[in-house]
């Protein structure tokens, strides 16, 4: 959006691109991927990953309205609204108090939620990343994103304090190996990650660049109708804007209704201000109404 906006003065003024070339192409990056991706080096990378996936890894019960068929399809639906100023800023007051990042508070808050609806304490959540983690490739056009799998032990019915602290062990430790692509993990590892539940934080909130400091043009999103496709049961993605955070759901519509949908949301509101007011509490005080879709199935 920068280099548009930056392209967008330049033209309109009958100036060339100002933009400098890039230092190098994405074929060049994954040409040194490769070659890194080998020996020692993918050894580590799958022995970590080995020993974070290994064991049992149970489907997570989510509630349902339907039955999950042996062909999903990937029509979804969405289903979104803000968070209050107040609860916002509380969430990012106490990430900065626990020394962890918004998206920890966040995933360690959604994985709690998904406790108390399954009773299930070996908790998986996937989450996109966007991997550009080298200068040379930040303004690199190209493909670089990858998905970490995030396994949470929540057992023990901890404080949501300490699960903070197992959810910031486990997203550093992912963050290190977070090179290896998931479905190379999948094959080589001969797993099948039961995962149905995506989470991310886009942390770049669109309304820095409102109004353009030369342009003066104004960027916002428009909501217009569409389908929807949801390649997960859920996914569940939040983003800062302004002072609040907003989020929204993607769900199958053949395994929920709108309804537990926005019950599920409802839930998740109620847990943050619970956490927000008081971290010290264990998993199971904090409240929450534990609503179950009407007519639910174990998914």
């Amino acid at each position: 959006m920068t280099e548009l906006l930056t392209l967008y003065e330049a033209f309109s003024s009958g100036n060339p691109s100002p933009l400098p070339d890039l230092p190098i192409q994405y074929a060049d990056f994954t040409s040194w991927q490769r070659e890194w991706l080998r020996g020692e080096a993918l050894d580590t990378e799958l022995t970590y990953w080995k020993q974070q996936l290994g064991g049992n890894l149970a489907v997570l019960r989510l509630p349902t309205n339907r039955p999950r068929s042996r062909a999903p399809t990937s029509q979804g639906a969405m289903h979104s609204f803000a968070l209050s100023q107040s609860l916002s800023q509380g969430l990012k007051a106490l990430s900065q108090r626990e020394a962890v990042t918004l998206f920890m508070t966040l995933l360690a808050a959604l994985q709690t939620l998904l406790y108390r609806y399954t009773g299930q304490h070996d908790i998986i959540v996937c989450s996109p990343i966007a991997n550009r983690n080298r200068a040379e490739i930040e303004r690199l056009i190209g493909f670089f994103v990858n998905t970490l799998a995030l396994r949470t032990d929540l057992s023990g019915n901890p404080t949501f304090r300490e699960l903070l602290g197992r959810v910031r062990e486990v997203a550093l430790a992912a963050y290190t190996h977070r090179e290896l692509h998931l479905g190379t993990i999948e094959a080589a590892l001969e797993l099948d990650l039961p995962y149905p539940l995506m989470f991310s934080l886009r942390n770049t909130p669109i309304s820095r660049l409102n109004p353009h400091p030369y342009t003066g043009i104004t960027v916002a999103y428009i909501n217009f109708e569409h389908s929807t496709i949801a390649r997960r049961d859920l996914n569940l993605a939040m983003w800062e804007e302004e002072d609040i955070l907003a989020r929204c759901m993607t769900y199958r519509t053949d395994v929920f209704d709108h309804t537990s949908i926005a019950r599920m949301l409802r839930d998740f509101e109620a847990l943050l201000e619970h956490i927000a007011a008081g971290p010290e509490q264990r998993l199971l005080a904090l409240g929450c109404s534990d609503s179950r879709p009407a007519s639910a199935s174990e998914g």
